[in-house]
C-alpha cells in the first residue's frame, strides 16, 4: 500500500504493508536488490479463454517483463484459502457526613455504569440472535436467486469456479458468467463496496486472507459467511527457470520456522486492525461478552472514591474528637478512644458519659425505701 504521505518518499520507501516487509526479509536473507512497482493493469493475473494470453502480474512473469515485487504475497504453508464474505427495598436515611456521601455517590455511579453496560450488552446480544443470515454456505447461494454473488475479475477465485468440476460450483459459475449486470469486479475494494451498498443483496467471493483483513477495517460491517470453498497456499512467484526460485524457497521456509510470517500477519491484520481484537480463522458472529478490561475504568473510580472517603472519614474523626475533648474536658487521646468505642460497640465512654452531640446526657435513677412513722416513702436521687 502507498503510505499516507508517500509523496515525501522515493522508491521502495513509498510503500508499506505485509508484502513490503516480506520482500525486505527475503532480500535480506538472499542478498539482492529490488524495486517495488505496481502492475499497470492492476490485476493479479488470469488467462483469457479466447486468446490464451495472461494478464496482470502473472503475465509479466510469463512473458519476461521486469519482475515486480508486488508478487511477494502471503506465504503460509497449509494455509486455508478462497473464503466467502457476506453482508454485512428499603429506604435508608441519607448519610450526613462528607465521607459517607462520597462513598454513596461513587457507589451509585459504579452501579449505574455496571447496570447500563449489562443492559446494552444484553440488548446487543438479543439483537444479533434475531439477525439470522439467509445465507450460510455456498450451497445456499446456489439454491436462491434473490441475492447476487460474484468474484474478482482476473483472479484465482474466478479461475477456481471456471475450472471446478463440482456440481454446486459449476452451477454458481454458470450463473456468474451470464449474470446481467456483471457480478465481477475490477478490484477487491470495489467488491467490498458493492457488498456494503447492496443492503444484503450481493455477496462477494474472495480469498479468506483478504477477507480476514477486510473484516478488521472500518466501518467493521462485513463478515465471513460459511466455510472455505477449498484449500491452497500462497507463494512467491518467479519467472520460469529463474535462479531465485530455490533461494526464495529456502528463505521463505526459514522465515516460517522463525515465526516471522505469523508475526507479520498479526502486525498487519490485527495489531493495525480497526475493529478490535481478532484472530485467525472464522470469527464468532455472536455478540462479544463484556470483559473486565471493558469496565476497568469504573472499578478504578470506585476504588479511588473509597480511598478518598476513608481519608475524609479519618479527618472528620480527628476533628470531631478534638471538639469533644474541648467540650468534655478530656485529653485528645481519651476523646478518640471513647469515640472509637462508641462507633464500634455503641457503648458509653468513661464515667458513664456518652460522647456524642446528638444524644442527651445519661440520667441515673436510684430508687430507695425509707421507713418513717410507719410510712414507706419513695424518693429519687438525681445528679
Amino acid at each position: 500500500m502507498l503510505k499516507k504521505n508517500w509523496e515525501m518518499y522515493e522508491g521502495n520507501e513509498q510503500y508499506e504493508g505485509y508484502c513490503v516487509d516480506l520482500a525486505y526479509e527475503i532480500a535480506k536473507h538472499i542478498g539482492f536488490k529490488y524495486k517495488i512497482s505496481i502492475v499497470p493493469d492492476g490485476k493479479y493475473g488470469a488467462r483469457d479463454p479466447e486468446t490464451k494470453i495472461w494478464n496482470g502480474m502473472v503475465g509479466e512473469l510469463v512473458y519476461g517483463f521486469p519482475q515486480r515485487v508486488k508478487q511477494f504475497v502471503r506465504e503460509m504453508i497449509d494455509e486455508d484459502d478462497v473464503g466467502m464474505m457476506g453482508w454485512a427495598g428499603r429506604c435508608l436515611p441519607a448519610d450526613r457526613s462528607l465521607s459517607g456521601r462520597i462513598v454513596g455517590g461513587v457507589w451509585w455511579f459504579f452501579t449505574l455504569i455496571i447496570i447500563s453496560s449489562y443492559t446494552a450488552n444484553l440488548a446487543a446480544f438479543l439483537t444479533v440472535e434475531r439477525m439470522v443470515s439467509p445465507i450460510e454456505s455456498a450451497e445456499d447461494l446456489a439454491k436462491q436467486t434473490d441475492i447476487a454473488y460474484g468474484t474478482l475479475d482476473s483472479g484465482s477465485t474466478k479461475e477456481f469456479f471456471r475450472r471446478s468440476k463440482i456440481a454446486v460450483y459449476e452451477k454458481m459459475w454458470s450463473y456468474m458468467k451470464s449474470a446481467e449486470p456483471t457480478v465481477f469486479t475490477k478490484t477487491t475494494a470495489e467488491g467490498v463496496a458493492r457488498v456494503r451498498k447492496s443492503k444484503g443483496k450481493y455477496a462477494f467471493l474472495l480469498e479468506s486472507t483478504m477477507n480476514e483483513y477486510t473484516e478488521q477495517r472500518k466501518p467493521c460491517d462485513t463478515m465471513k459467511v460459511g466455510g472455505n470453498l477449498d484449500s491452497k497456499g500462497y507463494g512467491v512467484a518467479t519467472p520460469k527457470g529463474s535462479q531465485l526460485r530455490s533461494a526464495v524457497n529456502l528463505a521463505v521456509l526459514k522465515l516460517n520456522e522463525q515465526g516471522l510470517l505469523d508475526k507479520l500477519k498479526n502486525k498487519w491484520w490485527y495489531d493495525k486492525g480497526e475493529c478490535g481484537s481478532g484472530g485467525g480463522g472464522e470469527k464468532d458472529k455472536s455478540s462479544q461478552a463484556l470483559s473486565l478490561s471493558n469496565v476497568a475504568g469504573v472499578f478504578y473510580i470506585l476504588v479511588g472514591g473509597l480511598g478518598l472517603a476513608m481519608l475524609v472519614a479519618l479527618i472528620e474523626f480527628c476533628y470531631k474528637s478534638r471538639n469533644e475533648a474541648k467540650r468534655m474536658k478530656l485529653t485528645f487521646t481519651e476523646a478518640m478512644r471513647n469515640k472509637a468505642r462508641l462507633s464500634i460497640t455503641g457503648s458509653v465512654g468513661e464515667n458513664g458519659r456518652v460522647l456524642t452531640p446528638d444524644c442527651p446526657k445519661a440520667v441515673h435513677t436510684g430508687p430507695s425505701l425509707r421507713q418513717s412513722s410507719g410510712l414507706a416513702l419513695v424518693s429519687s436521687d438525681l445528679p
